[in-house]
């Protein structure tokens, strides 16, 4: 009885050992929940970029995440329409690092460090710096976007002149501008072309004083003191205002605006009344604008001179502080900045992508080529540049204005410019 009783215990005991590991089996191998699906809402500009092929590729990598696009119109409300609204993600220029915007979006110092994968060897020197404030990181490029020019190549083909070429200088600026303008007439009417479409309240100016080897200040981004009389500045305005009072090829102060009262040079551009301009990396064919340009443009880098300037603002991937999916938003824009084509009508930030045969091949070998060669002396534009600054480039374009419109010359209407703008940095130190 004994010897039955030890080998029923034995049986059971085995019995007891099976049915814990099948147990702890059926845990290793039972299958994960279903992770509860996510949405994340990006916002961004309309028309800078194709996002839904991408939003459908990251869907398929992350099943569990849906992307939701909200194109925001920059020239119908902008920003204001989606006040109020969850977001998660949004793309915007470096404008949008206001003092007053900061208690709404999420600091990614912390996430940058724990991502140790991040391209940082990669991506344009300082890109990043331009999306901090105060030291801390907000946001990440999304984009470059350069000051570059351009022409109407059908223009130069109807009169017969050759256009400009990517080696030009100030001098062949002028001849082109010279070749294709024609003032006579309407400004709306068939054949009128400005040769050189410009404003004096643009930054049109302050580009050609640094193509002529002038400056507006000793040493940026932390001048000490304003140079608005140097002597190249001289050289440089009294060339621009040229333009207008010498050969006509430039319109008169407010001429675009009594012609073209809706978008003033735009609209000229538009209409196909330039016959060159300075614009923006990202307007080709004005894609950014939603509005397509009547007639072919070529991209050209800015003429060639004593000195180079190659100003550059910053596209930023921002996360909003609302978000209650952070570690998605990332991923979101990680997996962004690993895609040339997410930068849309703007450069990569990543030189690799900028070099790459799928760059190449989507915007063309000829705009790549000139992508590789902007990004050498750039100069970034500041996050909320001091007062100071802003109101000593005003004075300067004030006193563009008066010479072009014939009320003094360029010597004299910058050394009053000058005195003003140091009394303003003495006023500030």
């Amino acid at each position: 009885m004994a010897a039955n009783r030890k080998q029923h215990i034995w049986m059971n005991g085995i019995l007891l050992l099976i049915m814990l590991l099948s147990l702890v089996g059926c845990g290793r191998h039972r299958a994960e929940p279903t992770p509860e699906p996510i949405t994340l809402r990006f916002a961004f500009r309309r028309h800078v970029a194709n996002y839904e092929a991408l939003a459908s590729q990251f869907q398929q990598e992350h099943p569990d995440i849906t992307v939701d696009l909200v194109p925001v119109d920059p020239f119908r409300g902008g920003l204001r329409t989606i006040e109020g609204q969850e977001i998660d993600v949004v793309r915007w220029d470096q404008s949008y690092l206001t003092p007053e915007r900061l208690d709404n979006l999420l600091s990614l110092d912390e996430i940058l460090l724990a991502d140790e994968t991040f391209p940082y060897q990669d991506m344009f020197q300082d890109a990043l710096r331009v999306l901090q404030y105060e030291g801390v990181q907000w946001g990440i490029p999304a984009g470059l976007d350069f000051t570059v020019a351009y022409y109407n190549a059908q223009r130069f083909e109807s009169v017969g002149a050759s256009p400009p070429t990517p080696n030009w200088t100030p001098d062949d600026l002028l001849a082109a501008a010279v070749a294709v303008n024609n003032t006579e007439g309407s400004a709306t009417g068939l054949g009128f072309t400005y040769g050189f479409c410009s404003e004096p309240d643009s930054a049109d100016p302050v580009l050609f004083t640094y193509i002529f080897g002038g400056r507006l200040f000793d040493r940026l981004p932390d001048p000490s003191r304003p140079t608005l009389d140097d002597p190249a500045n001289v050289t440089a305005i009294q060339w621009y205002a040229d333009l207008y009072r010498t050969y006509g090829v430039m319109p008169a102060p407010g001429e675009l605006r009594k012609h073209f009262p809706r978008g003033r040079k735009y609209e000229a551009i538009i209409r196909g009344k330039c016959g060159i301009w300075f614009g923006q990396y990202s307007d080709r064919n004005g894609q950014t604008w939603g509005i397509e340009w009547q007639n072919k443009a070529v991209m050209l880098p800015l003429p060639h001179g004593k000195g180079e300037i190659n100003p550059v603002m910053v596209d930023g991937y921002y996360i909003l502080s609302q978000s209650q999916h952070r570690q998605e938003a990332w991923q979101w824009i990680r997996f962004l900045l690993d895609h040339q084509e997410a930068a849309g009508q703007m450069e990569p930030p990543l030189r690799s992508q900028v070099n790459s045969r799928e760059y190449k091949t989507r915007v063309g070998e000829d705009v790549a080529a000139i992508a590789r060669g902007l990004t050498k002396h750039m100069f970034y534009m500041p996050v909320n540049p001091p007062p100071p600054l802003e109101q000593v480039v005003n004075l300067y374009l004030t006193a563009v204005q008066k010479v072009v419109q014939g009320d003094v010359d360029a010597e004299t209407a910058l050394a009053d410019a000058q005195a003003q703008a140091e009394t303003l940095f003495k006023a500030n130190e």
